[in-house]
C-alpha cells in the first residue's frame, strides 16, 4: 500500500514542483483517419471489436443517458414493488470471486414481483435504440410512427418472454442460458426489426438460426470474449472493489451485513450495478449486430449480388460513361 502511495501520490507531486532536468517534448497526435464503418463487409472478430468500440465511442453520450435512465427506472420501480425493505432487496457482497450471486439478483428475484416487466421493457428499450441507430447509419429509416410502434412491440414480445424465463428458472441456470442463448436472442430480435417478417416469429427463427450456422466459431469467439470482458468490467466498478479497498486499509465496513448500511449507499451502489449491468448489454446487442451483418453478407452476399446486377450496364462516373 505504501508503495502505491509513492509512486501515484508523492512522486507525481514531487515531480510536479521539482521539475524535469530537460522540458518534456510537446506530444503531437496523428488525427483519427478511421474511415465509416462498413456494414456490408466479412469481418474478422477484430474488426468486429473494433466497429463495435468504434460505433460506441461515436455514440457514447447516447449509450451513457440511455443507460442511465434505465438505471434509475430499475432502481425506482424494484425498490418500490420490493416485498422487502431496500436494505434487503439486494444482496450486495463483498466478494471478487462471487460476483454471480449479485448478477443474477438484477433476473431472477423473488423479493421484486415485478421483475420480469421491469427487464423486459428496459433491454427492449435498449435494444430498439441501438438497433434504429445502426439502421440509420446502414441507410434505413423508420419514418413511419406504425413502422417503429410494430418494430418496438415485435421485440417487447421477445424480451418478454426471455425476462419470464430468467425469472421462473433456477438461479444456477441462468448464467448458461445468458451464455447459450444470447446470441439467439439478439439474432432474433435483429431480423424482426431489420427484415420486419410481420409477427412471424417461426420465419424469423429459421432466419437466426441458420445466420448462426454460417461461422459458429465467430460467434462463439464473440460471445466467450464480451462475456469475460463484462466480468472483469462489472467486478471492476461494481461494490466488490469498494469493499476490497475499504478491506484493504482496514475500515469496518461490511457489504454482507447489508441490513447495517445507509439505505442511500444501497440504492447507489444497486443504480452502480444496473447501470454497468445496461452498459455492458449495449455492448452486447452492438457486437452482436455487427457479427450479424457479416453472417448476413456470408451467408446470402447481397452487396455481391448487387454488384452482379451491374455487370454490363452503364454508368456515367465523371463524365465518362462506363460499362
Amino acid at each position: 500500500f505504501a508503495s502505491i502511495i509513492f509512486y501515484y501520490a508523492w512522486l507525481p507531486f514531487y515531480k510536479a514542483r521539482q521539475g524535469f532536468k530537460q522540458p518534456l517534448a510537446e506530444a503531437k497526435l496523428p488525427p483519427d483517419n478511421r474511415q465509416d464503418i462498413s456494414f456490408n463487409k466479412i469481418k474478422s472478430v477484430g474488426e468486429i471489436f473494433g466497429d463495435t468500440f468504434f460505433f460506441f465511442n461515436q455514440n457514447l453520450g447516447a449509450y451513457l443517458s440511455m443507460c442511465g435512465w434505465a438505471a434509475l427506472y430499475f432502481c425506482a420501480i424494484a425498490f418500490f414493488t420490493s416485498t422487502e425493505t431496500i436494505n434487503q432487496t439486494f444482496e450486495l457482497e463483498g466478494n471478487f470471486f462471487n460476483q454471480g450471486s449479485i448478477i443474477v439478483q438484477f433476473f431472477h428475484n423473488t423479493r421484486i414481483y415485478m421483475m420480469p416487466f421491469i427487464n423486459s421493457t428496459i433491454y427492449t428499450s435498449l435494444t430498439f435504440i441501438i438497433f434504429r441507430k445502426l439502421l440509420r447509419g446502414e441507410g434505413i429509416n423508420l419514418e413511419n410512427r406504425t413502422e417503429r410502434v410494430k418494430s418496438f412491440m415485435q421485440l417487447l414480445i421477445i424480451f418478454s418472454i426471455w425476462s419470464s424465463l430468467l425469472s421462473y428458472i433456477s438461479s444456477a441456470w441462468i448464467f448458461v442460458t445468458l451464455i447459450s442463448f444470447s446470441p439467439f436472442l439478439i439474432c432474433l430480435a435483429f431480423c424482426m426489426m431489420r427484415f420486419n417478417f410481420n409477427y412471424n416469429y417461426w420465419k424469423a427463427f429459421l432466419f437466426a438460426s441458420r445466420l448462426l450456422r454460417t461461422d459458429r466459431s465467430s460467434t462463439f469467439n464473440v460471445n466467450i470474449i464480451l462475456f469475460i470482458f463484462s466480468w472483469f468490467a462489472f467486478s471492476l466498478v461494481n461494490c466488490s472493489l469498494f469493499y476490497f479497498y475499504f478491506w484493504m486499509i482496514g475500515w469496518n465496513f461490511s457489504f454482507i451485513e447489508a441490513a447495517h448500511l445507509d439505505k442511500g449507499v444501497v440504492i447507489a451502489l444497486t443504480f452502480m450495478a444496473s447501470y454497468s449491468i445496461f452498459i455492458l448489454f449495449s455492448l452486447f446487442v452492438t457486437a452482436f449486430s455487427f457479427l450479424f451483418y457479416s453472417l448476413l453478407e456470408i451467408t446470402y452476399a447481397e452487396t455481391l449480388l448487387e454488384r452482379i446486377k451491374e455487370v454490363g450496364t452503364l454508368r456515367k462516373i465523371r463524365g465518362m460513361i462506363r460499362e
